[in-house]
């Protein structure tokens, strides 16, 4: 698993952890329903992944969307007021 999803921490420019991921999930809390699931390398920014959650045509009118900070980015908010959605 390290070698696809390396750790964090370097020591003598050599990689201390064994491995790391995130996963991050869209989940719809009226329904119960999980939406959407990605994997990522535990060293990725969060916010790279914003744009996969938030596809064109994907975000949904009258929706609340909660997000950590670590996916913060202003285009992103301009994408669900435009949608007529809300954050």
């Amino acid at each position: 698993m390290s070698k696809l999803f390396p750790g964090t921490g370097k020591k003598g420019g050599k990689e201390t952890g064994n491995s790391g991921y995130k996963w991050h999930l869209e989940y719809r809390f009226l329904s119960g329903d999980f939406i959407g699931v990605i994997t990522c390398k535990g060293t990725e920014n969060d916010a790279k992944q914003s744009d996969t959650h938030l596809e064109e045509g994907k975000i949904e009118s009258g929706i609340l969307y909660i997000r950590d900070l670590g996916y913060y980015n202003i285009g992103d908010f301009e994408k669900i007021d435009q949608a007529g959605a809300s954050f």
